[in-house]
């Protein structure tokens, strides 16, 4: 029979021979009943599972061939060792409930036959059949048992065999001390025998213990111990163990596709030797490594695959805990916490079963993490104090410090930052006594999170340093990539800009290395948020856009909400405002679903943005204040100076000076503290526009420069972009033109270069504005009509009243009146609806403009009146200056010549006193206006040639061009037509070279009136249709119509009365349709004229009466004292009575004096004005 069984040279072929050997007998004796005697023949012909194959060692083989040997004598110990056969069949099914029923039988015939090898070797398989059961008070008694036994026969191999038994159940309890010691005792036994298979066993017990504990390096050392004495005695299983367990440390240590073909070659040993348990083990390490690439998916299929081969096995032990651990903690990363938590719940459900404490404690810490997430603390914190109880019950250090590290980021996100930074102090110097790099630097990368989100940058920067040192020196890359990623955001705030691109590369190039897509995606968040401050939208847009799915993909709300706000920044900017609007407030639920304060905040920041761009201002106030608030919370304060900077801005823009420097001055201080060169930079150019809106432009200027120079550092293109635009404000309001153009342009390229279109608007504004004052109306026409489309798109209802006014400003210049008039209502609409006082003061100054051009003079004076409040509420010094001016102008027209020197005298103090060139010129050329209708020509001349001069200085062409004009009207006053007509060429030329049509035509109309003072009727006829074309081509008709008026006046001259008749009643008829008053009554006056001509002295009066009761109406005195001794006159030549015509005379007379200066004509009313000159 034996010889027949050694024919079989496999090892497993014999002992299948011998058990169904063995099977038979019993069948022929009747000596055991069998469940299923065709169950057990199949069973043992599809043995997936060999006692042998786990103990191929001389002392198993010993152990084998005594169970398995039924050729004793005694009946009991036959029968024991079946069933024991039996057991094993059972095991090898993983029935070992039915194999631990079946050894239970054999024990008492091994007992009652005094068997005591047989006996302790039924002990021994007992236990370790309870221990895969999860018995485990049972199974430390069993192993105990069959430890007095093998001492009792001197088995100093099956003591340590049990020995090492009793270790593993202690391990698996989590009693980590009394698992060492039990190990140590057992391998003293092992190597005191010279059991080699023994020794392996333990040192790969002892890394495993190791490993548990946190103490890597030990348990890499004694993990490959074990592999060479595996490998020496050609025990597969033994290095399918050792394998996985070196596997598991590469892993643990961030090095994944290093320790994915190590895996490898362990699950296909355990897949040939048909371990399907082991096999389990090794899938779920692939499936924690999966997960740790990111491949979620991939985990997931893992992870269930090694489940099911464990609930096929009916196995209930630690491992399987740990792939519920594992599979709850992909559930918690893809944030579907709902699954996560029963996963987490069902694994504490096995461990408080099986009393293992260890695994336990994983677990409370997985749902401390889970409740994290969740937002809800108090129960986080409840999980994690019960997690570190049991730890410290365990004497688990590394469990401890874990717990440490997941309190301290608990308190972190409570903004309880004392709290969270003694947590991960603790746990650095825990990590540290113990020798776990890993430990310190998790928690050194806590520590530097803190410090980042305190903005105590300095003290950050040191802790991601020596992190970075530890992980080099630890080599675990994915530690390392954290550090250089922590690093780069801090070079990032400094406005580092190179240093942080480098740092950010190094560590994508780490996360690339390592294949983990999640990690990778978030250091290219901050490479875009980098991008970003660098006005690279497209490149940052890019990222932003390519990383949401991935973090999308891995249910990743956090990331998914930065990347949602960092994008949605970009929107706004770009002037895709219901993006924008859509992509904030989807950041903002899903930071609200992960209690993502930081989120959160930026943005409600960033719909802000869009309320304060809509003019929504109490609406976007509330936003701002959220945020600040929650900014506050957690001591974000890059976050509460961004806020206080648009509060400043938005105070600023409501004419709420001195808050909005407030505002300011606290958000400057604030970046100084913290370091924070960017929000400086910003802080600056948000004083710098608030003091050119005061009239402190040296102050401004020096504003601008600073932020300029600081943008330019940080090599920030929006900011520099942004200062430019207000550096060009400024010039234009000092009237440096040139130097204005130069800062637009250069900020409209970088615009455009970035795409930001809302500085791009305000860019083509001020250069819309910048050529409106040079003339060049088609231009500036052009580059209101792009801001505009612009401003429309990126909804900035501020920047839409601006146009609206500035083509109010146009219109009017250019004599629409209507359309002039819709576009200041429209603006004024706008301005009342978003609060801005500065913006109505402008509109309001160009209604009065409009309403003093159509002859409206008491509507002008009411509209600078209300205007002028405005300004005196707000300070506005350059509108006040520029209102009083407007009042000047309609006085002297008017013929009330005393106010109006008053106020131009005020206006010229208060230009000068801001430093405003333009401003002085202008109103030096209004007083040349001025002392010209007082025939004080030399005082004329010199306020022009003061004009001029600066006009010359500043390089305004325009300015020139009207003082020109002004200084030609002087000399056809003085009665020098040649020189006036030689001024008005020179005028006419300029504003053909800046394209300005209306004052180009304005200058041949004034070149028409000389050639006719000159009797050149021909040339006269010949500018009046130059200036009659170029009206007409502007859709000009009241100037058009004016110009058919003066036609009459040429008509008139060269006896052409019937022609001269047909001009003046078409242009009254106009002028009626249009109701401009002046200009009525001038045509009236010219047909009282032209009647008087033809001999017609009664019509004449009633042309002259009507004529003067219109200046009467519009409050005109020297036109009115016109129509006075006109109508004397035509009373004289009647002959009637000089008493009625004195009347005339003797109110004209009055005029005149109120006016402040003599009649100006040969008149009989001369006698009238000495006579009220000598009154009192």
């Amino acid at each position: 029979m034996i010889s027949f069984i050694q024919f079989f040279k496999n090892r497993s072929q014999q002992v299948k021979i011998i058990i169904c050997l063995a099977i038979g007998f019993s069948v022929l004796f009747g000596g055991i009943v069998f469940l299923n005697t065709s169950e057990s023949y199949y069973s043992l012909n599809n043995d997936n599972y060999k006692y042998t194959d786990i103990y191929p060692d001389h002392y198993v083989k010993d152990m084998e061939t005594y169970v398995f040997d039924f050729s004793t004598a005694n009946q009991d110990i036959k029968e024991a060792k079946k069933l024991l056969a039996l057991a094993y069949n059972r095991k090898q099914n993983n029935n070992f409930k039915q194999a631990a029923e079946l050894a239970y039988k054999a024990l008492p015939l091994f007992k009652s036959a005094k068997d005591k090898k047989g006996e302790s070797y039924c002990f021994f398989i007992l236990a370790e059949l309870e221990r895969k059961l999860d018995a485990m008070g049972e199974t430390k008694k069993l192993y105990n048992k069959a430890i007095a036994l093998f001492r009792e026969r001197n088995d100093k191999i099956g003591e340590g065999l049990s020995l090492r038994g009793l270790g593993r159940v202690e391990y698996h309890l989590g009693r980590f001390r009394d698992a060492n010691l039990v190990y140590e005792k057992a391998f003293s036994l092992f190597k005191a025998n010279k059991y080699s298979e023994g020794e392996a066993k333990v040192l790969r017990d002892f890394g495993a213990l190791e490993f548990k504990r946190g103490h890597y390096e030990e348990a890499r050392d004694f993990y490959n111990k074990a592999l060479i004495l595996f490998q020496k005695l050609g025990d597969q299983r033994g290095i399918g163990y050792a394998l996985g367990g070196l596997a598991r440390i590469t892993s643990d240590l961030g090095y994944q596709e290093e320790a994915r073909p190590i895996y490898d070659k362990a699950l296909t040993l355990f897949k040939k030797i048909g371990d399907s348990y082991e096999e389990a083990k090794i899938l779920r390490g692939i499936g924690v490594l999966e997960r740790r690439l990111g491949r979620y998916e991939q985990a997931r299929v893992n992870l269930e695959q090694s489940l099911t081969l464990l609930k096929r096995l009916h196995d209930r032990r630690w491992s399987q805990i740990e792939i519920l651990i594992s599979l709850g903690t992909l559930e918690e990363i893809l944030n579907n916490y709902n699954p996560a938590q029963k996963l987490f719940e069902e694994a504490l459900g096995i461990g408080k079963e099986r009393n293992d404490q260890w695994d336990e404690t994983r677990v409370l810490l997985g749902l401390g993490h889970l409740q994290r997430e969740f937002g809800h603390f108090p129960q986080a914190q409840k999980f994690y104090q019960r997690a570190e109880a049991l730890s410290q019950q365990v004497g688990d250090e590394m469990g401890i410090i874990n717990v440490w590290i997941g309190l301290g980021h608990l308190e972190l996100l409570r903004s309880n930052y004392q709290d969270s930074r003694d947590y991960f102090i603790k746990a650095m110097t825990s990590a540290k006594k113990m020798g776990n790099i890993r430990g310190e630097l998790y928690s050194l990368l806590g520590l530097g999170k803190i410090d980042y989100y305190t903005n105590n940058f300095v003290f950050s920067q040191k802790s991601y340093k020596e992190a970075l040192a530890l992980a080099k020196q630890g080599k675990d890359p994915l530690c390392e990539a954290g550090a250089l990623s922590g690093l780069a955001s801090i070079e990032r705030v400094a406005c580092h800009a190179e240093q942080a691109a480098a740092l950010y590369e190094q560590a994508l190039d780490i996360f690339k290395k390592l294949g983990n897509p999640r990690y990778e995606s978030k250091v290219r968040l901050k490479w875009a948020a980098l991008k970003f401050n660098l006005g690279d939208y497209d490149i940052a847009k890019k990222n932003y856009s390519q990383i949401f799915p991935i973090f999308k993909g891995l249910n990743d709300k956090k990331n998914q909400a930065k990347a949602l706000v960092g994008e949605a920044d970009i929107f706004r900017i770009q002037g895709d405002t219901e993006h924008a609007e859509s992509a904030y407030k989807e950041a903002y639920k899903l930071a609200q679903d992960v209690k993502d304060k930081w989120t959160e905040a930026y943005a409600l920041r960033g719909i802000g943005d869009l309320r304060f761009k809509e003019g929504k201002v109490k609406e976007a106030e509330i936003e701002y204040n959220h945020a600040f608030n929650l900014f506050q919370a957690i001591n974000e304060q890059i976050g509460q100076a961004s806020i206080l900077r648009r509060l400043g801005e938005m105070n600023r823009m409501q004419d709420k000076y001195v808050l909005a420097q407030a505002k300011f001055e606290e958000s400057l201080n604030l970046c100084r503290t913290i370091g924070d060169p960017l929000g400086e930079a910003g802080s600056l150019l948000g004083l710098g526009d608030l003091y050119r809106i005061w009239g402190h432009s040296k102050k401004s200027e020096q504003f601008y420069t600073e932020a300029l120079e600081l943008f330019k550092k940080a090599n920030s293109k929006r900011g520099e972009a942004k200062t430019l635009c207000g550096m060009g404000e400024i010039k234009y309001l000092l009237s440096q033109y040139e130097d204005s153009r130069k800062a637009f342009q250069k900020a409209l390229v970088i615009s455009k270069k970035i795409g930001d279109s809302q500085n791009e608007a305000r860019v083509l504004r001020g250069l819309g504005q910048l050529e409106l004052a040079l003339g060049n109306y088609g231009q500036a026409r052009n580059n209101l009509d792009l801001a505009y489309a612009l401003f429309k798109k990126v909804k900035y209802v501020w920047g839409e009243a601006d146009i609206f006014r500035i083509l109010g400003d146009l219109e009017s210049e250019s004599d629409h009146s209507d359309q002039a008039r819709g576009s200041y209502k429209r603006a004024l609409q706008l301005y009342k609806q978003i609060g801005d006082y500065e913006g109505r003061i402008k509109t309001l100054f160009g209604l009065a403009q409009l309403e003093y051009y159509l002859d409206q003079f008491e509507g002008a004076c009411l509209f600078y009146k209300e205007a002028l409040r405005y300004t005196q509420k707000i300070e506005d010094h350059l509108g006040e200056a520029n209102i009083l001016r407007g009042l000047g102008q309609v006085k002297s027209l008017c013929g009330q010549f005393n106010e109006a020197e008053s106020f131009y005298t005020q206006a010229l103090k208060l230009f000068r006193q801001i430093g405003s060139r333009h401003g002085e010129a202008k109103t030096w050329r209004s007083l040349g206006h001025l002392e010209r209708k007082l025939e004080r020509y030399d005082l004329a001349q010199k306020a022009y040639e003061e004009a001029l001069l600066i006009a010359k200085e500043i390089s305004n062409e325009l300015e020139k061009a009207k003082i020109l004009l002004g200084m030609g009207r002087l000399k056809i006053k003085k009665k020098e037509p040649q020189e006036a007509l030689n001024l008005f060429k020179q005028a006419r030329i300029i504003f053909n070279n800046l394209n300005d049509t209306w004052h180009e035509a304005t200058s041949w109309e004034k070149i028409g009136d000389v050639e006719k003072k000159l009797a050149h009727y021909h040339e006269s006829s010949l500018a009046y249709e130059q200036a009659f074309a170029l009206f007409q081509y502007r859709e000009d008709m009241v100037d058009a119509v004016n110009i058919i008026r003066k036609k009459g006046d040429l008509e008139s001259l060269m006896g052409q009365e019937k022609k001269a008749l047909e001009n003046y009643q078409k242009a009254l008829e106009y002028f009626r349709q249009k109701n401009y008053l002046r200009k009525q009554a001038k045509t009236l006056e010219k047909l009282g004229l032209l009647s008087l001509q033809e001999k017609r002295p009664k019509e004449a009066l009633l042309f002259f009466q009507k004529a003067l009761y219109i200046f009467q109406r519009i409050g005109n005195y020297k036109n009115q004292a016109k129509l006075l001794e006109d109508l004397g006159r035509t009373i004289l030549s009647q002959g009637n009575s000089s008493k009625e015509a004195n009347v005339y005379f003797q109110e004209a007379a009055k005029l005149y004096r109120k006016m402040g200066f003599d009649c100006p004509c040969d008149c009989p009313c001369l006698n009238y004005r000495e006579e009220v000159h000598q009154q009192p």
